[in-house]
Order: C-alpha cells, then structure tokens, then sequence
C-alpha cells in the first residue's frame, strides 16, 4: 500500500504523522518523529522545502541520538547521529552531529569510527577559525585514542589544541583540555605533569560552575597525587569526585570517579575496592559506556582474586565471556583468568592466557598496563613455585610504578617469594618498597612480612607475636586469601610450638573451600616441625 503512494502523497502523511507526534509531547517518541521527517525529505525534491525537511528531520534524529546515549543505547544513538549524517552534507551544523557520533561511536567501543568522526569534526571546526571549539573536540578525541594504545599521541594532540588556544583563550576549552592532559599523563607515567594540569583546570572549573569537569578533574588530581606516593589524601578526593559525579546525575561521571575510588581505598579496605569497581561497572553499563562496564567488570575480578572470593571472581569473568573487548581491558581480562588458573594449579591456561598478550607488554606506553602484567606474572611464578622469578617479576612492577595502582599487590607478592626463599635481604628489600605505601590491608602486609623478617632472624618470640597480630587483623579485615597465606608463611618459619594456635587448620580450611590446590601442597610441604632460620 504504501508502494503505491505518489512522493506527494507520502510526504504529506509523513508530516501528518511527524506534527501529530511532536503535539504529544512525549520525549520517547523523538526517533519515531525523527524517521517521519526524513521519509518526508526523501519524498520531497531538492528545494528550499527540501532543506527545510532536512533542518527539522536534523533537529530531531540529534534529540533522539541524546536521549539514545542518555538510556544507555549507544549502538542506537549511533545509528540516528549517522542518519542526520547522511542527511546533512555540509556546514557548521555537521560539526555537532560529527561529535555527537564520534561520542555515540566511543561508547559502543567502535573506536576507530569514533576516532573517524572527532577527526572530521576537528577539521571542520579549524577551517572556520574556531579554536575553542577544535579544542574541545580535540578532548573528546583523547579517550577513543587511549583505547586505541595511541596515548603519546593523545598527549601530543591535546598540547597542540592547548598552544592554538593560547594565553587568554577560552577558558572553558583550557580546563576541559587541562584536564584530559592531567589525565593521559598520569597514565604515560609523568604524575608531576599530571597533577600540575590539574591544578590549572581546577580553579576554573569551580569558578564557571562546571559541576561535571570539577568531578572528573578532582578524580585526575586524585590519580596524580596518587602515583607521586600521596596515597591517604588521593582516597579523600576521590571520595568528594564521587560526591559531585552523584550531583551532575551522569552515570559516566560517577563510573569514572567509582573506579579512582576502588583504586585508592584498596589498600585501605580490598572489600570496600571490590564494591568500588563492582558499582562502577553498574553506572558505566547505565551510561551505556561498554569499555568503562568491561574494565571495571576486569577490576573486580581481580580483586576478588586477590582477597579470597573466587566464586565471584568466576562469576565477574563468565559474564565478561564474549563482550566485544581489546587492547588494554582484553590483555587485564587475560591476567585475572591467568592468575586465577594458576591459584588453582592450571598452569597451561595460566601461561597461554599470558602468552596471549605477551606481545603488546612490549609495545604499550601505558606504564599501569605494564606494572598489571608484572604483577599477574609474578602470582602465576610463586603458585607454580618459580620463587626467584616471583621476586624479581614483583620488584620490577613495583620499581616501574613505585606508588602505583600496582605497586601494593605486588610488593606482596614480592615479600611472599622472599621469604619462602628464606632470603631475608630480599624480604628486607620488601619491607623496604612498602614504605610509600599506606592503609590498614597495606599495615598488615607490612606487620607480616616483619614478622617473617623476624622468623628468619631467629627473633622468634617476636616472630610469633606479630603473626599472632597479623592473621587476627586479617580476619577483622574479611580477606581470607591473605589469612591464608600469612598462615603458610607463619608455619613454614616458625618452630612448631611458636606457630599461632589454628593457623595451620584455618588455612587449610580456606584453600580447600578455594580449591587452591599449589598454596595447599605449599602447605602440606610447610607443616612439618620447622627451625627458624633455616
């Protein structure tokens, strides 16, 4: 029926229906309003009617891509930017539509298109003299070409959009690209930088009243002060970045400031981390932002790795199974299932699941991707017994980064390998690099490791003491992997009667529940009567 409609005849009953719908009111009908008015256009000959259809379909397929990005359907709000795309050949009103995309593209993870579309619309925006503009554009370009592993050159673009601005140029512009470059620095590892442009950003965000970039600037100055070794005030920022992220109402926003947030409080608190990144995958996936929901889902699978709850851990990377991922978040996706396989004695999916991504650790500038690699080599080296590669592994992730999102587990690993080599130079070293390191979990890694010190220097008593304090301080912190592992350590370097009462029995209990079958032979191995210092 409709086929035999005259063009006339269709564009009147297209704008029929478009006027009807638009008198509703009704937000949710904007991509059904919108498809009225492009079936009009098409119907209607070249002609200011034409351009005029074209104007108003534009107007509507733009509404409808925002409340797509808005409800979380990025795949969709694509699919409308394109179609006013196709619709609009030329002039400044592609631009918008060219940026609208290029976000849309962003969040649905197709990358290079996002990178397609910014690029166009940065040109664009040049070829009419708009600097501010290009700058900002230029902002939005930064995080498509992180996920792309192009982050030198992401540094190197927003420095340039930064000189065009120049002194007294838009602000709104300055603090947007200050703030990306406060970021991407962070991530090159140049935390003074970072936290410098930061610090620029800051007072004008606050000043112009732009809630949005005040939450996410405060969560890159958190991130810079953070890796420069200032870890308790990092924990505060990122605390008061979520209190403005939950202000603006942007589930990006939030997720971005959720996932600084379980950074800087695990070595604090591993539980109230792994809830931190387990919210931020619930806001990124409400904001429709799939690389922020996949990375995170990875973060939480790693924390519940490193604290003893492997049926979550299990469940996190099930759900991961099959998502469209790459670069970064495919290769730490890789090192959780590897460290989990090898926790569980799977070397052989241990090592291929590593050996999968071993090729980008020697191609990455992301400094944070090469310290995560270390250190999930260095578990799968000390849970197949290669010690002095767990050591040295552990200590080079730590030496890359000494204050980073990587060091604290690390350098765990590290006093691990040490003192089940009875090497107490090495467990010293340990002792050492946890320094700049602070919170309740990172105080008792600390208590621990001492206390082995003490067991391999013969101070027995004292030995015995601090495990005594340090597998009571596990328990009040619910992390029963660490517990554990304390436990072997303590029965492997104490005489038998200095052992902490129940030690030996608790860790048994929680490795066979884990079905960490290497810790339990670690264990079994270790439960005969031992001489300090031996």
């Amino acid at each position: 029926a409709y086929a035999t409609l005259s063009k006339g005849d269709r564009r009147r009953k297209h704008l029929a229906v478009a006027h009807h719908l638009e008198s509703v009111g009704d937000e949710e009908l904007a991509g059904v309003v919108a498809t009225h008015y492009v079936e009009a256009y098409r119907a209607t000959p070249e002609g200011p009617d034409a351009d005029a259809l074209a104007a108003r379909a534009r107007d509507w397929l733009s509404q409808a891509a925002d409340r797509a990005l808005s409800l979380g359907s990025p795949e969709q709000a694509l699919g409308y930017a394109d179609q006013a795309l196709s619709i609009t050949p030329g002039g400044r009103e592609r631009t918008g539509l060219l940026e609208q995309a290029g976000e849309a593209a962003r969040r649905s993870a197709a990358y290079e298109r996002a990178v397609g579309y910014l690029e166009e619309a940065i040109d664009l925006h040049r070829e009419h003299g708009d600097a501010a503009a290009a700058g900002l554009a230029t902002a939005k370009l930064t995080r498509s070409l992180a996920s792309l592993d192009r982050r030198a050159e992401a540094v190197h673009r927003l420095e340039e959009a930064l000189d065009a601005l120049g002194e007294g140029g838009d602000e709104r512009a300055t603090a947007t690209l200050c703030r990306w470059l406060s970021e991407s620095l962070v991530f090159a590892g140049s935390p003074e930088r970072a936290f410098e442009f930061a610090e620029r950003a800051l007072p004008i965000a606050e000043r112009l009243d732009m809630t949005e970039l005040l939450a996410e600037t405060t969560g890159a100055k958190s991130v810079a002060l953070f890796n420069l070794g200032r870890h308790r005030e990092p924990a505060m920022l990122a605390r008061g970045a979520l209190m403005l992220a939950n202000e603006t109402g942007s589930q990006q926003t939030r997720a971005e400031a959720l996932v600084n947030l379980g950074v800087q409080v695990s070595e604090d608190d591993p539980k109230a981390g792994l809830q931190a990144f387990i919210d931020a995958a619930d806001a990124a996936r409400k904001g429709g932002n799939r690389t922020l929901e996949v990375l995170n889902l990875a973060n939480a699978a790693e924390a519940a790795i490193d604290i003893g709850r492997w049926v979550e851990a299990d469940s996190v990377l099930a759900e991961l199974e099959g998502k469209d991922v790459a670069g970064f978040v495919e290769a730490g996706i890789a090192f959780s299932v590897a460290m989990l396989a090898a926790l569980r004695g799977d070397f052989a999916t241990a090592t291929s699941r590593l050996d999968d991504v071993a090729s980008r650790m020697d191609a990455t500038d992301f400094v944070q991707e090469r310290t995560w690699h270390l250190r999930a080599r260095s578990v799968v080296n000390l849970a197949r017994a290669d010690l002095d590669a767990a050591y040295s592994d552990a200590m080079n992730a730590v030496a890359a980064d000494p204050a980073g999102m990587n060091s604290a587990l690390a350098v765990w690993v590290a006093a691990r390998a040490a003192l089940w080599l009875r090497d107490p130079v090495k467990a010293q070293a340990a002792v050492e690099a946890m320094a700049p390191l602070r919170g309740r979990w990172m105080e008792v890694a600390r208590l621990s490791t001492e206390a082995g010190l003490a067991a391999l220097e013969g101070r027995t008593e004292e030995a015995s003491a601090g495990y005594r304090h340090a597998l009571d301080s596990w328990a009040a912190l619910d992390v029963p992997l660490d517990l554990a592992l304390t436990a072997i350590d303590a029965v492997m370097l104490l005489p038998e009667g200095a052992v902490p009462e129940g030690a030996a029995l608790q860790a048994k209990e929680i490795l066979t529940q884990l079905g960490a079958q290497p810790l339990l032979s670690r264990l079994a191995a270790a439960d005969e009567p031992a001489t300090a210092g031996t």
